[in-house]
């Protein structure tokens, strides 16, 4: 048996970053993506949830490995995933992508501010 006042020290690890987003969360993520992707441009060009998903995720800073194609002539994006997020990580994602879209002039839908009258 075991004594806890022994001299050996003990250390607990509560690791919080194993629970991955969640399923309102991803909601949360699309719906203000498809709300940034009807009402900003980037130099004039538009893009669809995916490729803003791909944009703000880069611009907040997670990493992105860049692979060759089959026939070696050029390469594309590998490792946009939110779904690896944990939920804290996530939360931060969605105050990023809020932060960056009003900054901008998006007008979320679930904002308070876009219902006073």
């Amino acid at each position: 048996m075991m004594s806890f006042t022994s001299d050996n020290a003990y250390k607990m690890i509560v690791d919080e970053e194993k629970e991955t987003r969640s399923s309102e969360q991803n909601r949360k993520m699309w719906a203000m993506l498809g709300e940034i992707a009807d009402q900003l441009q980037i130099n004039g060009q538009s893009f669809d949830k995916d490729r803003w998903k791909a944009i703000m995720l880069h611009a907040w800073g997670e990493q992105v490995e860049f692979l060759p194609t089959l026939d070696g002539t050029s390469f594309f994006p590998y490792g946009h995933q939110t779904s690896k997020l944990s939920t804290k990580k996530m939360s931060s994602f969605l105050e990023f992508i809020i932060a960056e879209g009003t900054q901008r002039g998006v007008k979320f839908a679930d904002d308070p501010a876009n219902h006073a009258r």
